[in-house]
């Protein structure tokens, strides 16, 4: 049955810190911990059967995001609401169980992901357990139903995750995932390590699967080009706030804020005049201090429209056209 409510995932001024390891004496001679700023102020929403991309160079805070979203780590503030329930002021357990029930996250290295000691059909298997009430036999079942969804044969079932490719791996952490039919599916760059062809194999899985199973997906990457083919709306992030929000197309279209221009811009391409933003041509990884940050904009050592209010003054985000936030003073 179709929910009433459009909106699956509403996340709202979410924050996560982590304290700096310093020397105890430190600390008490200081009279206050430093943080680092990993997520800051961070405000999106994922509709029902959405494929929601976050994308940013490495350290921009993504993949943080993601475990905060699935309670892997503490959030510092905010509010995540999962069918209109703040699950953050929930109790623990309770709200652990509720994100294990409709949110499941696919992480970037399968093989890690995989007890090397227990085969395929043990981790499915496991997982069901977990999160069903399904017998020995309808286990099975599922098991043999999960690897045909995911394209692997149930002979897979009795093999050990070294005798597995990368693909048919990341195909099991998927199937696993769907174990539990969850409403959201948190990929965090599942694809970055395989090689092109299996790749795209993949990301048509995911596809495939929304299709057949009505899922929202929050997509976490760092190249725009992967955003593009398989998303509706993307976020541009940089070192743990949103920049850019909008619309797949529109943001491509239209990209507003110079760091967006600079990571379209960075896009190989062979023909020069594909190159049409303003920002500039490259991206270059910038040395930003996280530790109580400048309350104003993170990209303002690199950005060409830069002004000194930009370093100190807190810059709301803003909406310039239907669906289109950018949080930018130029």
């Amino acid at each position: 049955m179709k929910k009433s409510n459009k909106t699956f995932l509403e996340v709202r001024n979410l924050a996560v810190y982590f304290a700096v390891q310093r020397s105890l004496l430190l600390d008490i001679f200081r009279g206050e911990k430093d943080y680092v700023h990993a997520v800051d102020d961070v405000s999106f929403s994922v509709e029902r059967e959405e494929t929601f991309a976050v994308v940013g160079e490495s350290g921009s805070g993504k993949t943080t995001l993601g475990r905060a979203l699935t309670l892997m780590v503490k959030p510092r503030a905010g509010s995540i609401f999962l069918d209109e329930v703040d699950i953050l002021k929930l109790r623990p357990k309770i709200a652990r169980k509720e994100v294990r029930r409709k949110v499941q996250m696919i992480f970037q290295d399968p093989f890690s992901s995989l007890n090397p000691r227990k085969t395929v059909g043990h981790a499915i298997g496991t997982a069901l357990k977990l999160q069903t009430s399904l017998n020995r036999r309808e286990r099975d079942d599922r098991i043999t139903e999960l690897l045909g969804l995911t394209g692997l044969h149930e002979n897979v079932k009795l093999a050990y995750p070294h005798e597995l490719s990368g693909g048919q791996r990341q195909r099991i952490v998927i199937a696993r995932a769907l174990a539990a039919e969850p409403e959201l599916l948190i990929a965090d760059e599942p694809v970055s390590k395989l090689d092109l062809s299996i790749k795209a194999q993949i990301i048509n899985l995911f596809m495939e699967i929304q299709e057949k199973m009505g899922l929202a997906i929050m997509f976490i990457a760092h190249d725009l080009r992967m955003a593009k083919h398989i998303s509706s709306k993307i976020a541009v992030m940089y070192h743990g706030r949103i920049v850019e929000l909008s619309g797949t197309q529109e943001l491509f279209r239209n990209p507003v804020h110079p760091y967006t221009q600079a990571l379209l811009n960075s896009i190989p391409t062979l023909d020069p005049d594909d190159r049409k933003h303003s920002g500039d041509s490259k991206v270059v990884s910038q040395e930003v201090e996280l530790i109580n940050p400048p309350s104003g904009c993170r990209y303002f050592k690199m950005c060409p429209k830069s002004t000194p209010s930009c370093k100190d003054s807190s810059i709301e985000r803003v909406e310039i056209a239907p669906g289109h936030w950018v949080a930018c003073r130029g």
